[in-house]
C-alpha cells in the first residue's frame, strides 16, 4: 500500500513537470507513452542542469573579478 502512493506522487510530480515545462495540457501527456513522457523528462533535467552550470559559471567569474 505505501509503494502505490509514493508511485502515484511520483506520476503526478511527472505529470507536473512536463505540464509545466513543455506548456502541455494534463490531458496531453496522459495520452502520452512512458518512453515520450521519460524523454521529456531527460531533456527538461540536462536544460535545468546547463543553466545551473551557466549560473555557477557566471557566480565564480563575479567573485573572481571582485577580487582582483
Amino acid at each position: 500500500e505505501p509503494y502505490k502512493n509514493w508511485r502515484y506522487k511520483q506520476i503526478i510530480k511527472e505529470i507536473y513537470l512536463v505540464c509545466k515545462n513543455c506548456n502541455m495540457s494534463y490531458s496531453d501527456v496522459l495520452t502520452m507513452s512512458i518512453f515520450e513522457k521519460n524523454e521529456l523528462i531527460g531533456l527538461i533535467q540536462e536544460e535545468n542542469e546547463k543553466a545551473k552550470e551557466l549560473i555557477d559559471k557566471a557566480k565564480m567569474e563575479r567573485l573572481n573579478k571582485n577580487n582582483q
